[in-house]
């Protein structure tokens, strides 16, 4: 190939790249909605297709945050977002241990996560994605079915990337054809409950972007029930 044609073949590969940046992004939330913890904002919905739509706006600068299926690290069906280069970076994990995850890729699986919108800012970053719900790789992923589902989560201050997490992490249970959470539990135990509760409430009233996760009463409380807080309990060092 002569050097025209290296150049023109250049120019084409960076005007794709070009056009592909250009592309408008879905950036809208969908119905419903949990917080993991008070930065940590999760919008979920199933889709017709045998689908669910996520869409994550997580409000701390410059730094990584993952969301998995389970209840503890071993055999958890992990999702991590690393801040790479002013965007946000979707990968497909599998827990093995109280020990850094195995890329679903490394194990004969794939990334099943397809990115349709993300932004970055100087507050932090936000994600929007879909996954089939039964993608068929048994050896990595988990079945999403509607009803009490549980998560996992962790993230770690300074960090744009994946790495050990220290005590930032937590997990819940999620109901997800309403979003209500029935339990919680993580680094701020008690105190992460109660204040996600107080969030959820304003974000219903003020910005009316919670969807259905509770009920309001006459005066507007949130009317929930079978609500308990657990302390960390053994075995759930999520040692990303």
């Amino acid at each position: 190939m002569t050097k025209s044609k290296n150049i023109a073949f250049l120019a084409l590969i960076i005007f794709s790249l070009y056009l592909l940046s250009c592309q408008a992004q879905d950036l809208s939330l969908p119905a419903h909605s949990f917080s993991p913890t008070s930065y940590f904002h999760v919008y979920y919905e199933f889709t017709p297709a045998g689908s669910i739509t996520f869409a994550i706006q997580f409000n701390k600068p410059k730094q990584y945050f993952s969301l998995g299926l389970g209840t503890q690290m071993l055999g958890a069906d992990i999702w991590v977002f690393n801040v790479v280069g002013g965007k946000v970076v979707a990968l497909d994990y599998h827990g093995v241990g109280d020990t850094t995850p195995v890329l679903d890729t490394a194990n004969g699986g794939k990334n099943n996560l397809k990115v349709i919108g993300q932004k970055v800012t100087s507050t932090g970053s936000f994600i929007k994605f879909t996954r089939v719900l039964n993608t068929g790789d048994t050896k990595n992923d988990k079945v999403i079915k509607a009803g009490l589902t549980s998560f996992i989560w962790a993230t770690e201050p300074g960090s744009p990337t994946l790495t050990f997490h220290g005590s930032n992490f937590g997990s819940l249970r999620v109901n997800l054809l309403a979003g209500v959470p029935v339990s919680s539990q993580g680094v701020q135990g008690e105190e992460q409950l109660a204040g996600y509760f107080e969030e959820e409430a304003n974000l219903s009233e003020e910005e009316g972007m919670v969807g259905e996760n509770a009920e309001n009463g006459e005066n507007g409380e949130m009317a929930i029930t079978e609500i308990e807080a657990l302390e960390v309990g053994e075995g759930l060092s999520l040692l990303l």
